[in-house]
């Protein structure tokens, strides 16, 4: 017998005993679903077992960590509803390309057409899979093993991906008979798999699941065209340089043609910041140009190269960092670890920029702060 430590009580255990059993014993002490847990300190999927005394927490879907948990573990289910349906031989691949308001746009690349009709029958299939409760089994294999099951599946973007993995073995994931590589844990069964959406968005499709915030309910979708059309207009480039994947890029690494491929990005960026630039230019009475962007996303960067261009434009810029109308630290938000976080609107002096914004376009000249 071992004594399982939990937050507000010590049980004992038979060796052996699944994680998820406990879990389930554990589950009207918790708002939202298990999905994970912690043992021992480190993060733990629910099908592993008890091994020795052990502290365990668990996570649910209304934690960040966990709300991750789902939506990938989604994603696999939709998967394999995709795969059920049309068979391997009519898929080339199926795409999980980026994060676009509160979902994925995802991109079915194959001779047959994405319709409502087509996603209403990979949602009814998702649903089949949710309600008759199956495993998701993890295998660790050696990454040549890997490397041969994938090469026969026909993803030979997972093969490019993992030849250059350094470790000797990978884990697999297996949902009744369909296997994929994922960074990152899984659920323990397709069950909690319960609430998700599909539907058209251009020329692909949107999968929904929760938020951590909200784990009982899909949000709300805002169309946010502008975002979609930078993402997939690097995306299309990517493609153009011969790197749509991270495999690709490894690829060019090792034949010695990275630092070419370096040379033409930044050639590139810099033609669409001198296009920025052109169309500011264009316009009458433009007084201010804003960046936005999270930390260390290259904002300042980004700000000195487009003023080079500005001045080419025959403007005169004066970039102004927002950084330096941080508040003072002992007033500045934590996260919900305790850390300084600088991403909310609170972490700034919004009274002393908007004044000093208003003074400037009001053609006043105002001493700007030093963080």
């Amino acid at each position: 017998m071992f004594n399982v430590k939990l937050k507000d009580k010590t049980i004992q255990v038979e060796e052996h005993t699944s994680i998820v059993d406990i879990a389930k014993e554990c589950a009207d002490n918790y708002e939202n679903d298990i999905i994970l847990a912690m043992y021992n300190g480190k993060l733990a999927e629910l099908n592993n077992s008890v091994q020795e005394d052990c502290t365990l927490e668990f996570i649910t879907t209304g934690d960040k960590i966990g709300s991750d948990c789902y939506r990938r573990s989604v994603v696999f289910m939709m998967l394999k509803a995709i795969y059920k349906i049309l068979g391997r031989e009519q898929i080339e691949k199926v795409s999980i390309k980026y994060s676009i308001s509160k979902g994925l746009y995802c991109e079915l690349h194959s001779d047959v057409e994405v319709t409502d009709e087509f996603l209403e029958k990979v949602s009814a299939e998702m649903k089949s899979l949710s309600e008759r409760d199956i495993f998701i089994i993890k295998n660790t294999v050696p990454v040549s093993e890997a490397i041969k099951r994938f090469d026969y599946y026909g993803m030979k973007d997972k093969v490019n991906l993992l030849k250059y993995r350094r470790s000797s073995r990978v884990n697999i994931y297996n949902l009744s008979g369909f296997e994929d590589y994922f960074y990152g844990y899984m659920a323990y069964s397709t069950g909690i798999l319960k609430r998700f959406n599909l539907f058209k968005y251009k020329d692909g499709f949107i999968l929904q699941t929760p938020t951590s915030k909200n784990p009982k309910e899909i949000p709300k979708f805002n169309g946010e065209d502008k975002h979609f059309d930078a993402l997939n207009d690097s995306t299309e480039w990517a493609e153009k340089m011969g790197v749509p994947t991270i495999g690709h890029v490894n690829n060019k690494i090792c034949d010695g043609s990275v630092t070419d491929l370096i040379m033409v990005q930044e050639a590139y960026q810099e033609k669409k910041i001198a296009d920025i630039a052109e169309d500011i230019a264009s316009r009458d009475g433009v007084k201010f140009v804003l960046i936005a962007g999270p930390s260390s996303a290259g904002k300042t960067s980004f700000a000195h190269r487009l003023s080079i261009q500005l001045v080419g434009q025959g403007l005169k810029p004066h970039p102004i960092s927002v950084d330096n109308y941080f508040v003072d630290r002992k007033d500045n938000p934590v996260d919900e670890e305790g850390n300084l976080d600088y991403e909310v609107l609170e972490a700034l002096d919004l009274e002393h920029f908007n004044n000093d914004m208003e003074a400037l376009l009001n053609g006043e000249e105002v001493e700007l702060p030093e963080y």
